[in-house]
């Protein structure tokens, strides 16, 4: 098995939160609306804010969550 560099494991897990956040209220109260569901899957276009509207709301849970990105390496 290879050794994974820092870096790499660094960006799968964790996610990058951009500087300038866009306040997605209504999104956020659909995510907590699922909560319970054992799978959300969250999609859209590359650079509609999907990472950081996961990542705000994952802050803002009273329970532990996990961040792991995946790629065609995977």
């Amino acid at each position: 098995m290879s050794r994974v560099e820092p870096e790499l494991l660094r960006a799968k897990l964790y996610p990058a939160i951009a500087d300038e956040l866009v306040p997605r209220p209504r999104l956020l109260e659909k995510l907590d609306q699922w909560r319970r569901q054992p799978l959300i899957l969250v999609s859209a276009p590359a650079g509609y804010g999907k990472t950081t509207l996961l990542s705000v709301w994952l802050d803002t849970l009273d329970w532990p969550g996990i961040w792991l990105t995946l790629d065609e390496h995977d």
